[in-house]
């Protein structure tokens, strides 16, 4: 028989296609490095809508063939439903999340707008009369529209379609890729189907990447870039996360400590480390103190040495840790947004034929992460190192006790006397410079090292009766001037070590900073 105009309409519309999705269990108990959700179904919801059994109809004739009827009432239909279908949702949602203790904010009625609709590619109309009804724009809409235009209707298998573009395009924000997509940055998204009945379904789900940083990191299959994951987030490892182009590698840095956080001590900068923080790495607001010139007292001499460097030497100084650790990790989060994740302290590291996976305790749980490299960047005590450096592994007292502490507000005589000259003693004990390491105030660091001055032991809170002694043994007239005189504030204690580790490097997994190298 000839085709009839439903026939014809159906066959313009529909298109052939096949679906899956994997759904696992507690969200929170993921352990295996295979697994990598990517959204937590939070709850869904089923309605008929009444009196509307006549709007669609399918039926298989004698020949074979399906027949497929559409009312031109349906999309008007579905739209008029949905506002009280998906307010019931929402409340529904709102109980699930209560009685599960989580005080995440479910969306309202009212704050539909900052979210992401995946509605069934049922037509062009029915996503307009959904986006209408439900006071939306298009953009809401986006990924229904763009699975719409590309592929139609896809019957049971669009839902899964819509769902997996929003997937993908989520995956492109985070890249910071920009593209004009209605894409929104809420954890929230709506899954709506329809079908005969008509009947109306729902699903409300959350970014589980978003809502739980903890679980295993996902990549997605069409994302060719490598995943590097770096074991600390100091300085070291920071500096190689900003280092790395986002195009090319999926980045995330793992720190055990709650914060990313550094010590105000100082820190030597050289011209070629300024070149390459500044002029290569693009980090901005670096803030450091140079000098004339540097005194050296040497008490078994007559005359001090005055060191004056090359005025050519200008990128010569000093700069407080925390403050090039901020400059680091502002320059970090804009290439790689969202790649750090903190209370995340490496236990172990299992080498895989193609990748390796690194075990961390996180809020009482062990988590795995895979990755294509593993970077050991977590200091002096690296765990990493243990699985990398298979021929020599060491960690030595390197027969210096250092003893550093800070001036917040230096007397007008001693802010003379340091601010444009760095003052060192030498003797049995040394008395590294009197540095200023901010441009913006006078405070003073001051470290005094003493060979052979203690056994090893961790770092430590010391008092000022401790450094006087060291001063006086050394006569460090300097010292002593500044202990009688000065406001000494964050006076702590600690050993040396010197760390051989060979090699530096395996095919998955690398160790850098002090992890690899420390004295």
């Amino acid at each position: 028989s000839k085709p009839t105009r439903e026939d014809i309409v159906s066959v313009s519309l529909f298109r052939d296609a096949a679906s899956a999705a994997v759904v696992g269990g507690q969200s929170h108990n993921y352990s295996r490095s295979s697994e990598r959700p990517c959204y937590e179904i939070v709850t869904g919801l089923s309605r008929i809508v009444e009196g509307t059994d006549h709007l669609v109809d399918y039926h298989e004739t004698n020949e074979g063939a399906i027949r497929l009827f559409l009312h031109r009432d349906l999309p008007e239909n579905i739209g008029k439903s949905e506002p009280g279908f998906v307010s019931t949702l929402l409340e529904k949602g709102r109980k699930v999340m209560l009685n599960k203790s989580d005080d995440a904010h479910v969306p309202t009625m009212n704050e539909l707008r900052g979210v992401d609709i995946l509605c069934h590619t049922g037509g062009p109309k029915v996503l307009r009369e959904v986006a209408k009804c439900l006071g939306l724009t298009s953009k809401n809409l986006y990924s229904s529209w763009e699975v719409m235009k590309n592929n139609g209707n896809l019957s049971g298998a669009s839902n899964l379609s819509v769902l997996n573009h929003h997937n993908e395009m989520a995956m492109e924000k985070t890249r910071n890729v920009k593209f004009n997509t209605g894409i929104s940055k809420s954890k929230w998204a709506i899954c709506l189907s329809m079908g005969p009945g008509v009947c109306l379904e729902g699903i409300l789900i959350r970014d589980a990447r978003k809502c739980f940083p903890e679980l295993p990191m996902y990549k997605s299959v069409n994302d060719r870039r490598k995943v590097v994951h770096i074991v600390g987030g100091g300085i070291a490892g920071l500096t190689l996360a900003a280092k790395l182009d986002p195009s090319q590698y999926i980045v995330r840095v793992f720190e055990a400590s709650t914060e990313i956080r550094e010590k105000g001590y100082g820190l030597a900068i050289w011209p070629s480390t300024m070149r390459i923080l500044r002029d290569q790495l693009g980090i901005t607001g670096l803030d450091f103190r140079t000098s004339t010139s540097m005194v050296i007292n040497r008490p078994n001499f007559a005359t001090k040495l005055e060191i004056k460097p090359k005025k050519s030497s200008s990128d010569k100084g000093f700069m407080k840790r925390s403050a090039l650790l901020k400059c680091i990790l502002e320059r970090v989060l804009k290439k790689h947004p969202g790649c750090i994740y903190t209370g995340h302290r490496c236990i172990r590291i299992k080498f895989g034929s193609s990748a390796v996976a690194a075990d961390f305790e996180c809020n009482g749980s062990i988590v795995s992460h895979s990755c294509d490299l593993l970077v050991g960047a977590d200091g002096v005590n690296s765990i990493v190192r243990k699985y990398v450096s298979c021929n020599i592994d060491s960690k030595s007292y390197g027969h210096m006790t250092a003893y550093r502490f800070m001036i917040p507000s230096p007397s007008p005589e001693l802010l003379k006397q340091t601010e444009q000259t760095w003052n060192m003693s030498i003797s049995s004990s040394i008395h590294s410079p009197a540095y200023h390491v901010s441009s913006e105030n006078s405070g003073l660091n001051v470290v005094v090292l003493e060979y052979d001055g203690g056994a090893p032991s961790q770092p430590r809170s010391a008092n000022i009766d401790e450094l006087e002694d060291v001063a006086k043994r050394s006569k460090l007239d300097f010292i002593i001037n500044m202990l009688k005189t000065e406001k000494i504030e964050d006076l702590m204690c600690y050993s040396t070590y010197h760390v051989d580790a060979e090699p530096w490097h395996q095919p998955l997994a690398v160790i850098i900073g002090d992890a690899a190298h420390a004295y």
